[in-house]
């Protein structure tokens, strides 16, 4: 057996600190029912109650989302308050039921929506919320929730078996450490959050300026796809390039190993491939499939809705024999003189195609696209230099977005591993 280090000792939660108590929930504080007897006419007005995506979406109750209901004078539904920890009770799967959210606000009569269930403290100098709201998402007390989940096609959690679970308890002080440590690893997840959807609305507004009126332009025209600067051209995708289809004749076996081919979700989720991110696929040296080549543009063809079905990303970078998935197709541009790939990058993303490419979406349970139909959609062609300041300008807000985003995913990556080592006392904190 494993010497234990000096101030530590073995429980039935493995390894913690000496001064640190080992209890259940039910020894902490007592459960309460979320809203009862109500129906869909009851909603929408009256007093506030907390939704249940509030629950599962934060671990600290936003207070700028809640929902109403109404609630007579005597009638008897529990009101919730400071301190107080909710359990989302019903899910889909076990990984998912039993979030928990913490209320740190004081909320005056707001009630719990009845897909949930509240838990109250009983004494705020043996635990404190704040440090619930990290411990009830931390990996141990999830493991133990998604254990007691029951269920088959549905996950439901017992307020019974929830408080049975046991915890581990620092002194007070090194709890509110631990919460503050956290907290404000959170604050910077919850500021760049803001960030990147500053961008995003930024490049929206961007796109729709950039994309029908242009860079400084004062005379404008009529065409068939609506008003755009005089000196640009409305031609079809047909006049400008030719289609291609991706991998034909594979089965599950080929896939795994081979030459690098380009996934369906790399074209749905990037306007622009991303190179780190290719499957790959056994191809024999004489066979006929297709290879990508820089300022290709793939879309997407199939997808469950109409809305998402052909989604556009252009290739700009040179990649060695690369190929396609066979749920997209490609597009080859005949000449970069004409149009360039890095505004094709936001312009078949663009408002306007993007209706375009919807209303030509075949299906009912399913939708698909036909490159014919792909073909004649109309788009707007400013002068070649104007094309690529466009780019630029959509480019760098791009830029900005992943660099944001990549911090955020660091911080995410901190905020987990800082979690696992905290909440277990691995790592100590100095009150």
């Amino acid at each position: 057996m494993e010497k234990l280090k000096d101030g530590y000792k073995e429980t039935k939660l493995g390894i913690i600190p000496e001064d640190w108590e080992v209890t259940s929930l039910e020894n902490l504080g007592t459960t309460y029912n979320g809203l009862s007897g109500k129906n869909k006419e009851h909603f929408g007005k009256g007093k506030p109650f907390i939704p249940y995506k509030n629950i599962f979406n934060n671990t600290k109750i936003d207070i700028s989302y809640l929902d109403f209901v109404m609630i007579d004078e005597d009638e008897a539904q529990n009101k919730v308050q400071y301190g107080d920890v909710f359990f989302t009770t019903s899910s889909e799967t076990a990984e998912e039921v039993g979030y928990t959210s913490v209320l740190l606000d004081d909320l005056k009569e707001t009630y719990l929506n009845s897909f949930c269930f509240g838990y109250r403290l009983n004494d705020f100098n043996k635990v404190r919320p704040e440090f619930l709201r990290y411990l009830l998402r931390g990996q141990s007390v999830r493991k133990s929730i998604i254990k007691i989940a029951q269920g088959y096609t549905r996950f439901n959690l017992s307020k019974l078996q929830v408080l049975k679970i046991l915890i581990p308890i620092p002194p007070i002080m090194e709890q509110l450490k631990i919460a503050s440590i956290l907290s404000t690893v959170d604050d910077l997840i919850e500021n760049t959050d803001h960030l990147i959807n500053s961008y995003i609305l930024l490049k929206k507004g961007l796109m729709q300026i950039l994309l029908t009126k242009g860079i400084g332009h004062t005379k404008f025209k009529k065409t068939e796809i609506g008003i755009i600067p005089e000196d640009w051209e409305v031609t079809s995708l047909e006049n400008l390039g030719t289609t291609y289809n991706g991998l034909s004749g594979k089965n599950k076996e080929h896939f795994g190993k081979g030459k690098p081919f380009i996934p369906y979700k790399n074209i749905f989720n990037n306007t622009k491939i991303d190179i780190s991110y290719l499957d790959f696929v056994m191809i024999d040296e004489d066979e006929a499939q297709n290879k990508v080549q820089y300022g290709d543009v793939f879309f997407t063809t199939s997808s469950e809705t109409a809305e998402e079905v052909g989604y556009t990303s252009v290739l700009l970078d040179d990649l060695k024999e690369t190929y396609l998935n066979s749920f997209c197709f490609g597009y080859r541009l005949n000449d970069f003189n004409k149009v360039r790939p890095e505004f094709l990058r936001y312009l078949l993303r663009g408002q306007s195609v993007r209706k375009s490419i919807i209303k030509i979406a075949q299906g009912y349970t399913r939708f698909n696209l036909s490159k014919l139909q792909v073909l004649k959609i109309l788009i707007p062609i400013p002068p070649i230099m104007e094309q690529l300041k466009i780019a630029s300008i959509l480019s760098s807000v791009d830029d900005r977005l992943e660099l944001y985003k990549s911090k955020k995913e660091k911080l995410n990556l901190l905020k987990k591993g800082l979690m696992q080592q905290l909440l277990t006392g691995k790592i100590r904190v100095k009150v």
